[in-house]
């Protein structure tokens, strides 16, 4: 998990949404990763974007922003309005 401030001077948690496991019960490590972006303070938005396997560890700061700009929305609960 990584933490960074947007252009907009708001914060954001980044970190890999797992997903299903492989066969041995470990979550995929190949291939394209969910990366999933959560507003801070918690709750307000989220975002998903997909990325190789392994990019998030290395990623740098504008990297990460150009990525949640290419994200797409999720509900952070129901109520919640798209960001």
């Amino acid at each position: 998990m990584r933490d960074f401030v947007n252009r907009d001077g708001r914060g954001w948690k980044v970190r890999l949404d797992d997903g299903l496991p492989d066969a041995s019960g470990f979550p995929r490590r190949i291939g394209w990763e969910a990366v999933l972006f959560e507003a801070i303070p918690p709750g307000r938005a989220q975002k998903v974007a997909y990325r190789p396997a392994g990019w998030l560890s290395s990623a740098p700061v504008e990297e990460l922003v150009n990525a949640l700009h290419e994200a797409i929305a999720v509900r952070a609960r129901w109520e919640a309005p798209l960001i």
